[in-house]
Parts: structure tokens; sequence; C-alpha cells
């Protein structure tokens, strides 16, 4: 993930990406939730290439949580401000 509308469309999917939504289908990704063994599992793939990432409830809130985090470092926070005044809201 290399640009501000990709990474924008990826927190987007992490948000909007639930049990109870099921999928998620945007410019650069893909994302959908499945059932194994009883227990909901979330995998997503760029659309560019094709490469698929699967995560159990567990892993896919870890995620979550990791780059909402991030988030709030301020460091990040400042650049991603700059970039949101650059890029408008996408």
């Amino acid at each position: 993930m290399s640009s501000y509308p990709m990474i924008q469309e990826f927190r987007a999917m992490l948000n909007g990406l639930t049990a109870k939504s099921r999928h998620w289908n945007g410019e650069y990704f893909f994302g959908y939730t499945w059932d194994r063994e009883g227990e909901t599992q979330f995998s997503f793939r760029a659309h560019a290439n094709g490469i698929t990432f699967g995560f159990s409830q567990e892993e896919w809130n870890a995620v979550r949580k990791l780059f909402r985090r991030a988030w709030e470092m301020p460091e990040l926070q400042a650049t991603w401000d700059e970039l949101t005044t650059e890029y408008g809201d996408l």
C-alpha cells in the first residue's frame, strides 16, 4: 500500500468488514467473511494482484486494533492530516 487513496480505503475496509456486513468491495480491495467450523473467518485481497490474506476473528480484531493504535500516534496523524488536505475527502 503506497498511495493515500489505497491506505484510506484499507482503513475503511478494516472498519467496514464485519461478521454482519459479510463483504467489502472497493476500488483497491475486496474483502469477505466466511464460516469455518462455526467460526467467522475474514479474508481480503488486492484487486491489482489477487494476493489474498485470511484471518480468524481474533486475528482480524488484532489487525484492526493495531491500525487504530497507529493512527492515534501524533506523528502519523500530522502526516495524515497533510495528506487529507492535499487529497480532500475520498
